[in-house]
């Protein structure tokens, strides 16, 4: 509830208009001209620049809540392993189970690469900032009328790293298909992902676009 309070008095989710002990009420977006985007939208290029800045400005205005005595803590590696454990290694139906053993990686290769990516990150000291948590497209409820967007179910929302904030809102483009996950031809390109950096940018600095330039396209190895 907090963060679905918190994100709402900064117009970064749909309006909280009252809460009880055992819920709340909030806006339906989507039933004031808000579109709820899907891969094909979260691409389409009169949307997405003002998402991406839009992100960009949650960024900066949330990052409040860390100087304002908010936890920074990179939380994705404790809830990566939290998920990572609840994955069973045997599955009811033998086919299934035998796709997974063929397709699957082990959850002890998954937790090793965990660990080398935390120890890698630890040596850079990546930018932390309070992230949504769950930047997927169907997340993303954009106003064709005011061309602007705000961001649906923050229950997630917390300090952690801002490549993987913005890494993972570029592979959820490929949409719930299974088959579409991990594949490289279904993320978009870095062509696309520039010209999104460009917008965000201008929003995180709060600033005009033509005044952003990026030297080189950002190493996300979260997405590697």
């Amino acid at each position: 509830m907090y963060n679905y309070r918190l994100f709402s008095s900064r117009h970064f989710c749909p309006r909280v208009y009252a809460s009880f002990a055992n819920g709340f009420v909030h806006e339906n977006a989507l039933a004031n001209a808000g579109i709820s985007l899907n891969s094909d939208l979260a691409v389409d290029r009169n949307i997405y620049p003002v998402v991406a800045r839009r992100v960009g400005e949650m960024h900066r205005v949330m990052k409040t809540e860390l100087d304002g005595g908010g936890v920074a803590d990179n939380n994705v590696f404790r809830t990566t392993r939290a998920w990572l454990k609840m994955v069973p290694t045997q599955l009811a139906d033998p086919r299934n189970n035998q796709r997974m053993k063929k397709e699957m990686p082990s959850k002890n290769a998954i937790d090793k690469e965990l660990t080398e990516l935390e120890q890698v990150l630890a040596r850079e000291t990546p930018a932390v900032v309070f992230c949504h948590g769950d930047l997927s497209p169907a997340n993303v409820i954009f106003d064709p009328v005011r061309r602007s967007a705000v961001f649906a179910a923050p229950e997630y929302a917390g300090a952690n790293y801002q490549a993987f904030e913005l890494s993972q809102h570029f592979l959820s483009m490929a949409g719930a298909d299974l088959d579409r996950v991990g594949r490289e031809e279904y993320v978009p390109a870095k062509e696309f992902q520039m010209r999104w950096l460009h917008a965000y940018l201008a929003g995180y600095r709060n600033v005009p676009e033509h005044k952003v330039i990026i030297l080189a396209m950002p190493n996300f190895k979260f997405s590697d």
